[in-house]
């Protein structure tokens, strides 16, 4: 298998439980971890400070 470069992901732990959530989260780091970029989508705040590099913060499409 191939590692991906770049990699988007919308909402990925949207519905899921605390224990699958934890285990996309480790994931992705992984992922981070082997080289690959991932553009998150997401509503939830402590996903996006657990996971990311940098925020951007879309508001009324600006």
């Amino acid at each position: 298998m191939v590692t991906p470069k770049l990699m988007f992901l919308d909402e990925p732990t949207t519905g899921l439980d605390p224990r699958s959530r934890n285990q996309v989260w480790d994931i992705i780091r992984a992922l981070v971890a082997e080289g690959t970029t991932i553009l998150l989508c997401t509503q939830y705040l402590e996903e996006a400070d657990q996971l990311a590099d940098g925020i951007a913060v879309i508001d009324h499409g600006r």
